[in-house]
């Protein structure tokens, strides 16, 4: 399925020489995979991938005072809509993780209809926002270095490293926030419990003392799995394995079908403190 779903947006623009990869293939490929494993039935994939970009800029982003109103009211209808499939998959049910979900809860009673409603929001945000800026912040990482891309396009046995060690320099959550449950010490720093913390995984990614030469792109570093981009214990993304797996579609697909693939014009972000990818991802080809 995730195949067909890439495959079907580079269709649209091969022949072209030239595309915008976060419009035209990675929004829509991270939504369409997500949402199918999820379980969303397929008339309402649209509505949900709409509502869903929006959770991005309410938690972490800088809206003006205009765009915040308009933020809560789409976070309002992204909540509502979240229990709407939530009711609607209880009616009928089908393959996806929130129906597993719906199933586990008759016998669990901690799994209300709140909670599988927060599922439903927040499952899909990390299905779709974070996969996409993921697969962006790689592309813009081998791209950036010619003869990595090109060592890829000769062997996609490559890819699953390059991925790894994309995912530790080009993390799409760069930080997130927790609240200490007892006191510790880290660092030399004292934490009380009850405190909140920030999180900045993206520094322990580049930590001198884990990683050799942390700033520098190596696709034969063995130990780049070892990234906290998906976090580490109990917090870990459950959503990792099909993260992976979308990213390295996606490498192998452009690398295949793109002969020549370059990038265009510089790439531009959108002010947020955690969430991280390009907004546009200009790139051209020989078509």
């Amino acid at each position: 399925m995730a195949h067909r779903v890439v495959d079907g947006y580079i269709d649209k623009f091969q022949a072209r020489g030239s595309a915008e990869l976060v419009g035209e293939l990675l929004w829509g490929a991270a939504a369409d995979i997500g949402l199918a494993v999820a379980g969303v039935p397929e008339d309402r994939i649209a509505e949900a991938r709409e509502c869903a970009v929006v959770t991005a800029d309410f938690w972490w982003g800088r809206p003006t005072e205009d765009e915040q109103i308009q933020v809560a009211h789409r976070m309002g209808r992204w909540w509502q809509l979240a229990g709407e499939l939530v009711a609607e998959l209880r009616r009928r049910p089908g393959a996806g993780w929130i129906p597993h979900a719906i199933e586990v809860a008759r016998e669990d009673r901690s799994l209300d209809e709140a909670v599988l409603q927060t599922m439903m929001m927040s499952g899909l945000v990390a299905a779709h926002e974070t996969t996409m800026n993921a697969a962006a912040n790689a592309l813009l990482l081998l791209l950036e270095r010619p003869a990595v891309w090109e060592a890829l396009r000769e062997d996609p046995t490559l890819t699953p490293r390059a991925v790894e060690e994309c995912l530790r320099l080009g993390a799409s959550v760069m930080c997130w926030r927790r609240r200490a449950a007892a006191p510790l010490t880290l660092g030399g720093q004292s934490i009380e419990a009850g405190e909140d913390v920030l999180i900045v995984l993206d520094s322990a990614n580049r930590d001198e003392r884990r990683f050799c030469d942390p700033d520098e792109f190596d696709l034969d570093r063995r130990d780049a799995h070892r990234h906290l981009s998906f976090g580490s214990g109990e917090h870990v993304c459950a959503g990792a394995a099909l993260a992976r797996m979308e990213i390295a579609l996606v490498i192998d697909s452009l690398a295949t079908r793109l002969p020549g693939l370059s990038l265009g014009r510089a790439p531009r972000y959108r002010a947020n403190a955690s969430f991280r990818g390009p907004i546009r991802l200009d790139v051209r080809w020989h078509p």
